[in-house]
């Protein structure tokens, strides 16, 4: 049997394996348990053997498929020591705090984290909105934070960018619960330069990438559909249009489509908040599905609050349900 050092080790290893996502390797796992291997086992596979596992998943295989997987199998465990040293811990399919959330995702994620590993075990709302966003944006976000840690919610989940995603992991531990970061770099980039005051009784910061991995766009958008993977629901404070001038797309609107698409509830603040309405928020209330959060509201989260406690007697899921529905 291998132990659990050693399937920690593979899975930072994949971290590493270029062509290999979490799509690939959710496929690979689950076609190897089927043959009787351990993941342990899959770096141990000679190129026909692999190539046939390979084939059982319909991804072509060739010499360079096979060359990736066993370059990563290679990756000195030396570096992988010098993280478990920084305190940063690998969480993986099959270890005990991989989160409820992304066992119902047809992806194996592996997850580098710094902080309380039992937060991820603490269903959250995620709040997302623009980096350059106004001064009233940043307002709502430390006030929905702090009307959510009043009515219950002890995670806020966020991606750790400028604006309105650092405000809201600022005002969760100011209200004394818990925040998750979800990083779109390496985990061990961020540690090395980041300047915000985690508490890490209260905080947890994640990754999905490279430890020494920098930022990129094309990272912030696989960064997304983390956070919103990990949220009950999504709430989007600001956001800018889909697509602007020069077609760049607003990543916290993507946001917001990718939460719809993995099913989770989205709730756009009303653009009437705002003394310029965003264009974004304008576009959202006419996607099918966002329902707005309007009108006075720490009345309406107090009100839904408590009629979804009074509801969850009668056979509701043993999860965290977003506590408000504002129309």
């Amino acid at each position: 049997m291998r132990s659990d050092h050693e399937t920690s080790l593979f899975w930072y290893r994949m971290l590493f394996a270029q062509g290999y996502g979490p799509r690939t390797l959710f496929k690979i796992i689950q076609e190897s348990e089927k043959l009787g291997y351990t993941v342990s086992d899959l770096c141990s596979l000679g190129k026909e053997e692999f190539s046939r596992l390979l084939s059982s998943i319909d991804k072509r295989p060739n010499l360079a498929t096979f060359e990736n997987f066993k370059k990563a199998c290679e990756i000195n465990p030396d570096s992988f020591q010098k993280l478990s040293n920084r305190g940063i811990k690998i969480v993986h399919p099959g270890h005990t705090f991989y989160p409820e959330n992304l066992k119902q995702m047809q992806k194996a994620y592996v997850l580098s984290c710094y902080g309380d590993l039992n937060i991820l075990k603490e269903p959250g709302i995620a709040i997302v909105g623009a980096r350059n966003c106004a001064k009233t944006a940043l307002e709502l976000t430390a006030r929905i934070v702090h009307e959510l840690a009043r009515n219950g919610v002890k995670n806020i989940i966020s991606g750790l960018a400028r604006g309105v995603d650092t405000k809201a992991h600022i005002s969760a531990m100011e209200a004394g619960i818990y925040t998750t970061a979800v990083l779109s770099s390496g985990i061990q980039h961020f540690l090395n330069n980041h300047s915000i005051p985690f508490n890490t009784d209260k905080a947890l910061v994640v990754s999905q990438f490279q430890p020494d991995q920098r930022w990129h766009r094309r990272n912030a958008m696989m960064r997304n559909e983390l956070v919103c993977a990990l949220a009950e629901a999504v709430i989007v404070v600001e956001s800018g249009p889909r697509k602007d001038a020069s077609g760049k797309q607003s990543g916290t609107f993507a946001a917001a489509e990718t939460a719809l698409r993995l099913s989770r509830p989205v709730y756009v603040v009303h653009p009437s908040f705002f003394e310029a309405p965003p264009r974004g928020n304008v576009e959202l209330l006419k996607v099918k599905g966002i329902q707005v959060i309007i009108g006075d509201i720490s009345q309406a989260i107090k009100n839904l609050v408590t009629s979804l406690k009074a509801e969850e007697g009668d056979d509701a899921p043993d999860q965290l349900k977003l506590p408000f529905q504002i129309h």
